[in-house]
């Protein structure tokens, strides 16, 4: 399975990067998906082991994304 990451830009955007949170029980998917997403140096990528974690780093950390596997 292939993934693609399309970005669209707007002109008001900012060229900070964009904030991703990827949530998943297994620390292999969050490696696996902070790897595959390293490739777009656009992107700014966390990673949460539970819906607790995630939410926990919601206090401090506003993504723009959240991919929960």
């Amino acid at each position: 399975m292939s993934y693609q990451i399309i970005q669209v830009r707007d002109n008001n955007m900012s060229e900070t990067k964009q904030k991703i949170l990827i949530v998943d029980d297994e620390p292999q998917n969050v490696l696996l998906m902070n790897e595959i997403l390293s490739f777009h140096p656009e992107y700014e990528c966390r990673g949460a082991m539970s819906g607790l974690e995630a939410l926990a780093s919601l206090k401090i950390y506003f993504p723009e994304i959240i991919f929960v596997l």
